[in-house]
């Protein structure tokens, strides 16, 4: 499904610069010419040629550290040239350390670049979240930011819209690049010591996400997709003051069918989204961009073509996160779960039918969670949310958002989630 990655191991070799060259938030360049490498990197059989400005790596040696100092708060960008020959991709890596490392890098197959954990064990990579890098695709290189601040993690892809997601399991390490694909214009930010709100405005963002520098919209969602000239943003749109609460926002223009796909393949179609299957556990799961208030509904059209019409609505209450199933996992029922054994009682429903529409509602209110199916209202659920253990591992690449999963049978989704 594209969720995890094979990539090169830990990195374990020369450091680029001292601590104390990384004044806290002031970029600082790095290899700027061939004499700033390390020693160990300058010698003929080191597997570093420097060729006009651009470091390029062999098979030999396959990640650089770019600082000695360990850090909590800090950043990394540097432009990174693509080639489809390459052994291993280059990767942007946050506090690398034997409990593993977050990493950016571009994916082989689909244009787009994936942030995740990579385990230590076996160097795989868990997705957290992506950057739709269609539109520039064709280029030769990119210029890729990446940074960690407290538990958030942000991203660019040549000055693009800023991309976040949140995590808590690493919690500090060193700076490095994996990958043999040719880089440039290495430069390190350290954000420690900083108010977390002005690491957040050196890097170019809120506490929320939104852009500061002009150029993109809100983190987490893909750029505009080609449209008519002076067209709005599919996230100028989702954020704008104007749309007045209780009414409903598609989220069908919005979507990106791979920036905002966790699991499966997914395409955009006439009829709305379409899920192709070669989800985990045959299940496909899409994060729609959008990001939900206290209080607000959330609407799914749809059908399957053959098989089981079975969904899942993935949404957030309380600061926890809850699953709506239509199917109960096991036949015709429906109920709400959440975290642990908290789960509403499986109410039995008419089995949603292969070839017909269907609509799931979902309200979700301070002191309660009710669903209805097809118009009727099947369950309220009211628990004591104070007494539910927190979420802390998604099914989504963003906890706090909400998402649509389907059975592996070719399901056609229209979403409607709107604020109340």
């Amino acid at each position: 499904d594209g969720s995890t990655a094979a990539v090169s191991p830990a990195p374990n070799l020369p450091v680029a610069k001292s601590p104390s060259a990384f004044p806290p938030g002031q970029w600082v360049k790095l290899f700027t010419k061939p004499e700033d490498l390390p020693a160990d990197l300058r010698k003929p059989d080191s597997g570093v040629k420097w060729e006009d400005g651009w470091i390029r790596l062999n098979d030999q040696l396959e990640s650089i550290r770019l600082s000695s100092s360990v850090f909590r708060n800090a950043g990394v960008r540097a432009r990174i040239r693509q080639s489809a020959e390459v052994q291993t991709l280059g990767s942007l890596n946050l506090r690398s350390s034997p409990a593993g490392r977050y990493s950016l890098s571009r994916d082989r197959s689909l244009p787009i670049h994936r942030v995740g954990i990579v385990a230590p064990a076996n160097g795989v990579l868990r997705t957290l979240g992506t950057a739709d890098s269609k539109s520039t695709s064709a280029a030769k290189d990119h210029l890729i930011e990446f940074c960690a601040i407290g538990d958030r993690l942000i991203w660019r892809l040549d000055e693009g819209v800023p991309q976040m997601a949140r995590n808590t399991e690493l919690m500090e390490g060193l700076l490095s690049y994996n990958g043999t694909e040719d880089l440039r214009d290495i430069e390190v930010i350290n954000l420690d010591g900083l108010p977390e709100a002005e690491a957040l405005r050196l890097l170019g963002v809120d506490e929320k996400g939104n852009d500061l520098r002009g150029k993109g919209g809100v983190a987490g969602s893909p750029p505009a997709a080609n449209g008519p000239a002076g067209s709005k943003s599919p996230v100028a749109e989702q954020k704008a003051p104007g749309i007045p609460a209780g009414d409903w926002v598609s989220m069908v223009g919005k979507i990106h069918p791979v920036t905002n796909a966790v699991s499966g393949v997914w395409s955009l179609t006439a009829e709305g989204l379409f899920s192709k299957g070669g989800g985990t556990n045959g299940y496909n799961v899409l994060q729609p961009p959008y990001d939900p208030p206290e209080e607000y509904d959330f609407r799914v059209s749809f059908s399957a073509q053959s098989g089981r019409a079975e969904i899942h609505q993935i949404i957030v209450a309380a600061g926890r996160e809850f699953v709506w199933s239509n199917a109960g996992g096991a036949g015709p029922g429906a109920r709400f779960s959440g975290s642990g054994e908290a789960a509403s009682e499986l109410v039995e429903v008419p089995e949603p039918l292969a070839g017909r529409r269907h609509e799931s509602l979902i309200e979700v209110r301070r002191d309660r969670l009710t669903g209805y199916l097809d118009g009727k209202r099947v369950v309220e659920w009211k628990p004591d949310f104070a007494r539910l253990p927190q979420t802390t591992q998604s099914r989504l690449a963003q906890l706090g958002r909400i998402g649509v999963a389907c059975w592996s049978n070719g399901t056609t989704f229209m979403i409607f989630p709107s604020a109340r």
